[in-house]
């Protein structure tokens, strides 16, 4: 975004008296379908429903939003950037902040001028993986795909000093329309994440635009397969072609393994003798030696790749990128015709299964490699049935009538007989 020259004019002034003339609603298919103009001089269209915001077009058909605005008794004009990659809705969105600054007594013009010698957000992006994401995060690949799907690529060519928090609360709200509440504060982290490295590194001046936005509030996701959906989903399993995906679902119920760790484990990693699965790499920072029952165990060793090594699942591997089984995933749900379900729910269904049968919260905990018993404990109320013979055994103490025993505490114990009412 950058300031134009001839600031001291006005859209009635030196020349401009055609451009002021020319008003209407801009919207998106007046600004898609706008033809050059036919004299061969650059035309502007201004707004009706935002003043001071418009849209120049010229002979060559390049257009360009523009922002116009009074600060110490001159006109400032401001290019926000062209069309197509700065849409309608986001140019207005930035004209609106830049507008507001300027009623907030601050200059856009003098601040863009301040702020352009600051990298760009394509500069932070790329540093961003480079110098942190790939050596410390595993899960950056995760990061590259938010960024290049929920992030406008108009952003790339922007000055990290452009960006406002008005700007990123709009942007934080849109997605959480579009794309889910969960989705739009996992972008919101990331950003927030990228601008704090930003201001450590000097590469950002001020604020960081990403802070104090409050996050929406997340309600917690519990799905698990019911025994029919289990049912269904071995027979559609039973009827997949591929015998890499057939194994790679029936692994994850059966072990209780997250994605990325199944899709990376290697043969090295298996000791058929013991009956183990070893993984070096998980999501609580530290090694997890997995027991495998005798029907993972059957699945594992009935897998091609066992006589190459490597991968156990080597023909999901393209050029070191894992590749997303998505698609396989949904082919097999609508097999069997269960939805709603996405593949960390098989892991969620294992646990919902092993708790149901009476299994104790730490040995959940374990077989699942929970770093903190905290996080098995949110699975304790569907353990209905140790909930229930608990209720019964006190339910037939009280109607019994037997005098409890005084380590019951004064509650149970039978209350003596008074003669006042």
């Amino acid at each position: 975004m950058e300031e134009t020259r001839g600031d001291t004019q006005t859209p009635t002034q030196s020349g401009s008296k055609r451009a002021s003339a020319n008003r209407r609603k801009l919207d998106a298919r007046f600004v898609e379908g706008l033809k050059p103009p036919a004299d061969g001089k650059a035309e502007i269209i201004w707004d009706t429903d935002q003043r001071g915001f418009g849209l120049r077009i010229q002979p060559s058909g390049r257009k360009t939003w523009l922002a116009v605005y009074q600060h110490d008794g001159r006109s400032r004009w401001l290019t926000l950037g062209t069309y197509p990659p700065l849409s309608l809705k986001d140019a207005r969105d930035l004209a609106k902040d830049k507008l507001a600054d300027v009623q907030k007594g601050v200059d856009a013009a003098t601040v863009k001028r301040e702020a352009r010698e600051q990298p760009t957000f394509r500069e932070l992006r790329v540093r961003y993986f480079d110098d942190y994401a790939r050596d410390r995060k595993r899960s950056w690949r995760q990061d590259e795909w938010m960024l290049s799907k929920y992030v406008p690529q108009a952003w790339n060519s922007r000055r990290l000093g452009s960006f406002s928090r008005d700007e990123m609360t709009r942007f934080h709200s849109n997605l959480g329309r579009e794309y889910g509440q969960s989705t739009a504060n996992h972008v919101l982290r990331l950003l927030r994440a990228m601008f704090n490295l930003a201001h450590d590194w000097e590469m950002l001046n001020g604020e960081n635009p990403a802070a104090r936005i409050k996050l929406f509030r997340e309600k917690r996701r519990e799905r698990f397969l019911t025994p029919d959906e289990i049912k269904a989903l071995n027979r559609a399993l039973a009827e997949e072609p591929d015998r890499y995906w057939r194994a790679f679902f029936a692994l994850a119920l059966l072990t209780g393994c997250r994605r990325s760790e199944l899709l990376g484990a290697q043969w090295r990693q298996v000791d058929l003798d013991a009956k183990t699965l070893t993984l070096p790499v998980t999501k609580a920072d530290r090694p997890h030696l997995l027991p495998l029952s005798d029907a993972a165990l059957a699945l594992v060793s009935s897998l091609p790749s066992r006589a190459a090594g490597g991968f156990i699942f080597p023909s999901h591997r393209q050029q070191g990128h894992l590749v997303e089984p998505k698609t396989a995933w949904r082919r097999i749900c609508k097999r069997a015709s269960v939805t709603g379900c996405r593949i960390h729910d098989l892991r969620h269904s294992l646990t919902s299964i092993l708790i149901q049968r009476g299994y104790g919260i730490a040995l959940v905990g374990k077989i699942l490699n929970h770093s903190q018993l905290s996080t098995t404990e949110r699975y304790a109320h569907l353990d209905l049935e140790s909930e229930r013979r608990a209720i019964d055994d006190a339910a037939s103490l009280i109607s019994s009538g037997v005098e409890p025993a005084a380590s019951y505490g004064p509650a149970l114990r039978r209350p003596r007989h008074s003669s006042s009412v």
